[in-house]
């Protein structure tokens, strides 16, 4: 059933003529996006600020009672082509771990008698399918808060597991149901990090 599935979507998206993608110089945003990729339940966020240059800094931490998992780190976006009205898609040419420590190594940290153990992490969020921090030439989109999803050729059709970082469930059955807020899509894994003020 899931492979029929699969197959179904595949065949949806491949009718549609390839994007053709527009060089444009700069982002389509004015001042700097704040936004977040976290789990709903646990304890792990990464939080992103974007701005209107393509240079991003961010960091992630992931707390478990007493040890807290950290990366901090920068980058940059270049090669900005617009898809479509409401998305874009970014190459990312940097990105560097600011951390400050060696990943895996682990450091203790004691402050008004209480200890937190900290181990240095890769970039949620920022990696790959194995796992690792992704490397120069990785693609993102950039949705504004009028992407559609209701059907072939609109941004988010079939974008599922994008869809699935939003916390505030949409349900995008025809062209009034946009996202409603700014996105950001990971090519390779499709998480999605989304506008801190309406996530």
């Amino acid at each position: 059933m899931l492979e029929n599935l699969k197959d179904f979507q595949a065949a949806m998206t491949a009718v549609q003529p390839p994007a053709v993608i527009e060089e444009v110089e700069a982002l389509p945003i004015t001042e700097p996006l704040e936004l977040l990729f976290y789990s709903g339940a646990g304890g792990w966020m990464t939080s992103l600020v974007l701005n209107p240059d393509g240079s991003f800094v961010g960091e992630y931490s992931d707390a478990n009672y007493d040890t807290v998992y950290v990366c901090q780190f920068h980058g940059q976006f270049g090669n900005v082509g617009k898809l479509t009205d409401a998305s874009w898609l970014l190459t990312m040419e940097e990105l560097v771990l600011d951390t400050g420590h060696e990943l895996g190594e682990q450091w203790d940290v004691t402050e008004e008698g209480y200890t937190i153990h900290y181990i240095a992490s890769e970039p949620y969020g920022f990696d790959g399918m194995n796992w690792t921090a992704l490397e120069s030439g990785a693609q993102f989109i950039l949705y504004s808060p009028k992407a559609a999803g209701h059907e072939p050729g609109t941004e988010l059709y079939g974008a599922v597991k994008f869809q699935t970082c939003l916390h505030k469930r949409r349900e995008f059955l025809s062209e009034d149901d946009v996202l409603g807020c700014w996105g950001l899509q990971n090519m390779e894994t499709g998480h999605g990090f989304f506008e801190s003020t309406d996530t």
